[in-house]
């Protein structure tokens, strides 16, 4: 009777400890960052399908939560920029999220989160750079 017992006690003891895994593991899911688009000729981009929630920078990662309006649930978006820089301290860059679509005629409102790797943004013997997203978002980029 007490084997039985030791057995049903490490039979749940061990169930716990994959349950425990499995939450783990699953929090771990992550959105991978897609590379910017550094374009010498891209003046503007107007897009206005999308408004920026929340913004940050972490580990060359920009992260952004966007409210997109009119879209598809297919729709994809790009970070795109020409890869200059004002003249100033810190230096400023634009760049502009661009909706990628195949179907004009979507009407959903939904809520995304975008990752996009910047290494490519960073400036010359600067620590730091203010990304203009979208002319409406400022973000400070620290390196």
């Amino acid at each position: 009777m007490k084997f039985m017992i030791q057995v049903a006690a490490l039979g749940i003891f061990i169930n716990c400890i994959s349950c425990k895994a499995n939450k783990s593991m699953q929090g771990n899911t992550q959105v991978a960052a897609t590379p910017i688009i550094l374009d010498k000729s891209l003046t503007k981009v107007f897009d206005t399908s999308h408004s920026i929630d929340t913004a940050f920078v972490q580990s060359d990662i920009l992260t952004l939560k966007i409210s997109c309006f009119n879209v598809c649930l297919t729709d994809t978006f790009e970070l795109v920029g020409n890869g200059k820089f004002a003249k100033s301290n810190p230096p400023i860059t634009a760049v502009f999220i661009r909706r990628k679509s195949s179907n004009t005629d979507c009407k959903n409102t939904i809520k995304k989160e975008l990752k996009f790797e910047v290494g490519a943004l960073k400036y010359p013997l600067q620590n730091k750079v203010v990304i203009n997203l979208d002319e409406h978002y400022k973000i400070t980029y620290n390196y």
